[in-house]
């Protein structure tokens, strides 16, 4: 088994790299399970609730010059899911439709912007 760092990331057709330490986090779609107990002692339920994938801790190089952060702006300022595709050093692309959440910063000095997408992701070719 292979792991290690994203390589890329393309989001709705542009190809940003990625800080060489990246640690992205994933969580594919699927449901989160919460045990609520019952009145009657020993018994208990499943909770099951949504949840959209997410990938999150991604820096991205920002290239001030292509103007990569209205790009990103502008992708958030939409109303839409936008194409998403990240491939690891093992290989892998984990691809689908996504939008950018919470409220990424460019970090001026790194030259870095550190996102968190949410939506459909899923391992390509599945």
């Amino acid at each position: 088994m292979t792991s290690g760092p994203l390589e890329s990331i393309n989001i709705n057709t542009r190809r940003f790299p990625v800080d060489g330490e990246i640690n992205a986090v994933l969580n594919l779609d699927g449901y989160t399970n919460e045990v609520k107990p019952n009145g009657q002692p020993g018994e208990s339920r499943i909770i099951k609730s949504r949840r959209s994938g997410k990938i999150g801790a991604i820096p991205l190089v920002i290239d001030s010059s292509r103007g990569d952060v209205e790009f990103l702006q502008e992708i958030m300022n939409s109303n839409d899911f936008v194409d998403f595709y990240a491939t690891g050093v093992d290989g892998i692309t984990w691809e689908g439709n996504v939008q950018i959440v919470e409220s990424p910063e460019l970090a001026t000095k790194d030259g870095t912007m550190e996102i968190v997408v949410m939506g459909f992701i899923k391992r390509q070719g599945t």
